[in-house]
């Protein structure tokens, strides 16, 4: 029977070894905490059918991105004109009022939903009452210094629908 090259070998030990470490992270955490995040993303996604965001998210999400951060039409608030940007699941629109994106988000979505990318829109969205429903997703990192998300509003009164933690 033919061995394999030394070269190989050693790849084949490397990914072997990568293989078990993941075995065993996902072990350590448990076949329902990775279901329960994939159910809460396949949810996400599938509801969702457009997104609003602010020209400094899109300047700073644009190169990790390489695409629209989501695979539905992306509306950018800016004061700078801009040309549609095609990307390849999606279109960057740039509008010049929020209220024009949330409208023409709303009308991209359908039945589905809109989603505020970025604390400055999402303040000025909650300021403007365009928020029928606020769906919070934390991630355990910012951009730059972040910006707190409900400092500087006024108060608002929530019903809680439910909570998932993942």
């Amino acid at each position: 029977r033919a061995r394999p090259e030394p070269g190989a070998r050693q790849q084949m030990r490397q990914e072997a070894r990568a293989l078990l470490a993941d075995a065993r992270r996902l072990e350590a955490q448990g076949v329902e905490a990775i279901l329960q995040r994939a159910t809460v993303l396949c949810a996400t996604l599938t509801g969702l059918d457009s997104e609003v965001l602010g020209r400094r998210t899109f300047d700073i999400g644009l190169d990790q991105w390489n695409d629209t951060p989501y695979p539905a039409p992306s509306f950018v608030v800016t004061h700078r004109p801009h040309e549609p940007l095609n990307m390849s699941s999606a279109t960057f629109t740039f509008v010049d009022d929020l209220d024009k994106a949330v409208t023409r988000a709303r009308a991209a979505a359908g039945d589905k939903h809109v989603i505020l990318m970025g604390a400055d829109i999402t303040q000025q969205a909650l300021a403007s009452g365009l928020i029928d429903e606020l769906r919070l997703q934390l991630a355990p990192m910012t951009l730059g210094s972040g910006t707190r998300l409900l400092t500087g509003t006024k108060q608002h009164t929530f019903q809680p629908l439910g909570a998932h933690q993942t």
